[in-house]
């Protein structure tokens, strides 16, 4: 039997395939918004599920789903427990550990890098308006 997860917050899902049956996108790896993923893995496990179901029959389907399973739910999972450290990280309390990440991200932006735990992002144009 599948237990299906709640929001985002909840604890990944230990299995996502049973027979015939598995579940895609947000039905078992829900993202907390902040790494802008949510899409991003649904798009992952649909090129995935392809690729494995191209290669069996249809009594082939659940070896199929499991490798999909198999293949996608530790980077899923390895992206919820980032969503989740970024959800502490980007609301930190005023105070130390407040003031030490807005140091790391100052010093990245010095650099051209993007902030310990963000994606790279532009500077938006400076232009008259």
């Amino acid at each position: 039997m599948l237990t299906v997860a709640g929001s985002g917050g909840s604890k990944p899902l230990s299995g996502w395939s049973v027979g015939r049956l598995t579940l895609p996108g947000d039905a078992c790896h829900a993202m907390l918004p902040f790494r802008a993923q949510g899409a991003a893995q649904a798009m992952e496990d649909g090129a995935t599920l392809a690729a494995c179901l191209s290669q069996v029959d249809a009594d082939g389907v659940p070896e199929a789903l499991h490798r999909y399973e198999t293949l996608r739910l530790p980077r899923a999972t390895r992206i919820q427990a980032l969503c989740a450290t970024n959800k502490i990280r980007f609301h930190l309390p005023d105070g130390p550990a407040q003031a030490e990440r807005d140091a790391e991200w100052r010093a990245a932006a010095l650099i051209g890098l993007a902030a310990p735990g963000c994606t790279r992002m532009t500077r938006p144009s400076r232009r008259p308006v």
